[in-house]
């Protein structure tokens, strides 16, 4: 390439034996400066054109990333496939979806095929199947990716059985002629020359995981999803408060600084006590409650804490919650020890950490006459609660259904929930749920039992 002209040969053949061969970062610093020149200006160039891209990966000034970033994209100039490995909600299948989109140039031309235990081959490439008497092929997002030059990213490909993943082999040999033979199809596949194979999978320690075959295994590269340090998570939650609220009131950078720093504090705990870890996914989720839900009418007497504190107590099963640990002379249970930390994070004073605590602990109360749903000082206003609910019930076994119901409705557009419990318990949660938001159903939400 043009831009590479003023580096010296030896440095670029150092530059890509190390990408081939070793999990080095970029040693020289005037080839990781070009690649990310010329990431930035396609990055620039994706935004003229298309106003619904949305710039949501943030990586510039943190080191760690931009090496990242760096590598992925020389690793797509020389055509060598990659396997980006880390924990879950890390940002792996984010950034690799961020990434294609960029370097595609055009909305869409990337395909991200989320693999499963059951996932075949012909999940991937596709099936000919006879209709009406004729022939009909139907190809698979491998098989369109490969035809046309595309980026296929492959999330989580280690929860798929080892035969399903030997049979990725081909499309990514060099060696290979690239008029491949594809049985399910029965034709030869021709591969272009842009086409791109990005994997996304988490450690073989998490449950359900297989090793990738090492006939596969030879034909990618493996790359660890950079550790973040602890200013770079404080940094990324103040930089993606301003994206996602920019002027708006309710959510201030000070706010995003103390979500970070609960988040680094939170991760300690969770390391100490066997719980799941935040990601970014998580304080993504929270941002967006807060931003969708704050400034509503209908929500009454919250500020963003209150946000934070249900989306962290509701996460926890209970019995987790109400787990006592013994230190030296002290016991605590888990919850007095999360909360202890969360409003000393967010400067909540005894008054108001009292009346938090409360809030999340307290039974529902229905005021009908108004129509809200109130749990301590907080209500939420719902228009159809006087046809769907009865006073004396708030009193009565049915409390703990609209505990849950008030918690449901703190949830975002598009986030996805999973409800547990009794089957019907769920279904008539659910339901009510759906029920209280109509007709003016505006939103998608993803519920899973």
């Amino acid at each position: 390439m043009e831009e590479f002209k003023d580096i010296k040969s030896i440095f670029l053949i150092d530059f890509i034996f190390d990408l081939l061969f070793t999990e080095k970062q970029i040693q020289n610093k005037e080839i990781k400066k070009i690649l990310l020149n010329l990431f930035r200006e396609k990055k620039q160039n994706l935004t003229k054109k298309n106003k619904d891209f949305k710039d949501e990966f943030i990586f510039e000034k943190k080191e760690n990333l931009e090496n990242f970033v760096a590598i992925v994209y020389a690793s797509f100039l020389i055509h060598l496939h990659l396997c980006i490995i880390g924990p879950t909600g890390v940002g792996k299948t984010a950034s690799a979806k961020f990434i294609s989109e960029i370097l595609q140039e055009e909305n869409g031309n990337y395909k991200l095929f989320p693999f499963y235990r059951n996932t075949k081959p012909r999940d991937l490439y596709g099936t000919m199947n006879l209709k009406e008497g004729k022939i009909e092929e139907h190809k698979g997002p491998l098989t369109d990716s490969a035809e046309n030059g595309y980026i296929f990213i492959a999330d989580e490909m280690n929860l798929s059985s080892k035969s399903t993943m030997n049979s990725l082999i081909p499309v990514l040999d060099p060696l290979l002629d690239k008029n491949i033979f594809i049985p399910t199809l029965d034709k030869a596949l021709n591969i272009k020359e842009k086409f791109f194979f990005i994997a996304c999978q988490n450690d073989i320690d998490n449950l359900g995981r297989n090793i990738v075959p090492d006939n596969l295994q030879i034909k990618i590269k493996n790359i660890i999803y950079p550790n973040i340090i602890d200013d770079e998570i404080i940094n990324i939650c103040k930089e993606k408060r301003n994206k996602e609220f920019k002027n708006k009131n309710g959510f201030t950078e000070e706010n995003a600084v103390n979500l970070g720093k609960f988040m680094i504090k939170y991760n300690e705990i969770a390391s100490k006590y066997h719980l799941q870890k935040w990601s970014f996914r998580d304080t993504d989720k929270i941002m967006k409650r807060i931003f969708e839900h704050m400034n509503d009418r209908n929500f009454k007497n919250f500020e963003h804490f209150h946000f934070i504190y249900f989306y962290l107590f509701s996460s926890i099963p209970k019995n987790e919650l109400e787990r006592v640990y013994t230190f030296e002379n002290n016991s605590e249970k888990l919850s007095e020890i999360l909360h202890l930390n969360f409003t000393k994070i967010f400067n909540i004073n005894d008054n108001n950490s009292k009346e938090l605590f409360d809030s999340y602990y307290s039974k529902p109360i229905g005021d009908i006459e108004n129509l809200l749903n109130k749990k301590g000082k907080l209500s939420i206003k719902f228009l159809k609660l006087k046809e769907k609910m009865k006073e004396e019930e708030f009193n009565s076994i049915l409390s703990n259904f609209y505990d849950d119901f008030f918690k449901l409705n703190l949830i975002s557009q598009n986030e996805p929930i999973i409800l547990t419990g009794p089957s019907s318990y769920k279904t008539k949660l659910a339901e009510f749920f759906i029920e209280s938001k109509m007709p003016k159903l505006e939103k998608q939400y993803n519920i899973i039992f």
